[in-house]
C-alpha cells in the first residue's frame, strides 16, 4: 500500500532518509531542501505487515515543475517493484526528476519514461 506521510512518521523518514546518506554520499547539495519539502509530500510504501519499505518525495520547484527526489527503499525489500510502485504513484504530478547518478536509478527512470535533459552543475 502506498501512502502519504504524516507527522507520526517523522522516525520512520529519519530512518530512511538516513539510508539514503549512506548510499549516496556524492548526491549534489541541491537534494538536501527535498527534506524540507512539507511531509505531506512524502509517499511511503507499506507491506502487508504494516511495514514501511521505502519511500518518495515529490514537490514542486520553483519554476513550477513537479520533482521526484528521496527515492529511498530498504535493502531487504528490494527486487519486490516497490521502487517501481512509487516512481508509479507520482507520475501525474511529476514530470523532472532530479538524479543522483546511480545507474540503478537511472534504469527504473528510464523504465517509467524518463529521458536526461541536462546536467546539474556546482561552481566550486
Amino acid at each position: 500500500m502506498i501512502r502519504k506521510a504524516t507527522e507520526k512518521d517523522r522516525a520512520v523518514l529519519d530512518e530512511l532518509y538516513a539510508i539514503g546518506d549512506q548510499e549516496f554520499v556524492n548526491a549534489p547539495p541541491v537534494f538536501e531542501p527535498l527534506r524540507t519539502f512539507p511531509i505531506g509530500s512524502t509517499r511511503l510504501y507499506e507491506d502487508d505487515n504494516g511495514k514501511v519499505c521505502g519511500m518518495i518525495t515529490v514537490g514542486e520547484l520553483s519554476w513550477g515543475a513537479a520533482a521526484v527526489g528521496s527515492l529511498v527503499v530498504r535493502p531487504e525489500c528490494r527486487g519486490k517493484g516497490i521502487a517501481s510502485a512509487l516512481i508509479a504513484s507520482v507520475l501525474g504530478p511529476a514530470n523532472v526528476l532530479l538524479w543522483d547518478g546511480s545507474t540503478a536509478q537511472k534504469k527504473l527512470y528510464d523504465a517509467a519514461g524518463f529521458k536526461p535533459i541536462g546536467t546539474l552543475m556546482e561552481r566550486k
